[in-house]
């Protein structure tokens, strides 16, 4: 009886190598499928049955068929040399992904959140039309990258305040108000485009994405401030200052103050009437009832009815 193993293709049995091995044992079978790859003769094989019909490989595999054996040494000369490496890794991928959105959002105050500022970018940036596969999200995406930013400067800030501090350990409620603050500084530049984005995000699509984001917000700042408790309070505490951080960003977006002044008391007197970012589910409720209350005020003076 004849092994099976000796009638197929090396590619073949390259293939199946990678395919079937165990997951312990993928590297191996995945080195052996590359050797095999690279022997001249699979590559003198692969340029001849797998180039499209019509190519200029191709034609010169006719050539070599009819009994040409200049063309069939040029052929085999070329097939034999080393593949180009690829044009991108995954990680120059990410960079320009990046760099796509980075420069997006600089250009949020001119075109707001928009598609129109994607596409901007990408002029600046010189990438071609598919740059939307960098962004399928499109303006969401936009957005994904502000939060995403938002929560690096509170991680920045709060490891500012660790070393200026010396290691000594920081009161909670000073910690949880100074990082709202410098993460809503940070939405400065953009505040007035603000209420776009907000109705984008409340869009019932989106309203799981931005409830995660701003779960991942609040629940940074209070990690930071040294709350890694899971106890009753866990979800009250996420939830109250969720309730003041939007409340005082919908506020930002009507303030006209010289530098947000009016904003920081407002913000100051929130927490204060928290309660020490307090614990008490009926200040819980009313803070939320109040931010929804406001939200709905700004997105009606853009024209959303309810």
């Amino acid at each position: 009886m004849i092994p099976i193993a000796s009638i197929l293709s090396p590619m073949t049995r390259a293939a199946m190598a990678t395919s079937f091995a165990p997951l312990a044992s993928r590297p191996a079978a995945a080195a052996l499928a590359t050797a095999v790859l690279r022997s001249s003769s699979l590559r003198r094989t692969l340029a001849t049955e797998v180039t499209p019909p019509g190519s200029p490989t191709n034609a010169a595999g006719a050539t070599h068929d009819s009994g040409s054996t200049a063309s069939s040494s040029q052929h085999s000369s070329e097939s034999t040399s080393p593949p180009p490496p690829p044009s991108h890794s995954s990680e120059s991928i990410d960079d320009v992904r990046k760099a796509l959105l980075s420069t997006a959002l600089s250009l949020v105050p001119q075109y707001s959140f928009s598609d129109q500022a994607l596409a901007e970018a990408a002029k600046m940036l010189d990438l071609p039309a598919t740059v939307k596969g960098l962004a399928p999200h499109g303006t969401r995406d936009l957005v994904q990258h502000l939060f995403d930013e938002g929560l690096v400067v509170i991680r920045e800030e709060h490891e500012r305040l660790v070393a200026e501090h010396a290691g000594k350990k920081l009161g909670v409620t000073k910690t949880v108000t100074h990082l709202s603050r410098k993460r809503l500084e940070y939405m400065s530049p953009y505040i007035a485009q603000w209420p776009d984005a907000v109705k984008l995000l409340t869009h019932p699509t989106n309203v799981p994405f931005a409830l995660h984001h701003l779960h991942r917000l609040v629940d940074e700042i209070w990690y930071c401030a040294g709350d890694r408790s899971f106890d009753t309070n866990y979800y009250t505490k996420r939830g109250l200052l969720a309730g003041v951080y939007t409340s005082t960003e919908l506020f930002m977006t009507q303030d006209k103050s010289p530098g947000f002044a009016d904003t920081w008391v407002f913000m100051d007197a929130r927490f204060k009437d928290s309660a020490k970012v307090g614990m008490g589910a009926s200040r819980l409720k009313s803070s939320l009832e109040w931010g929804a209350n406001n939200l709905k005020g700004v997105l009606m003076s853009k024209g959303i009815r309810f």
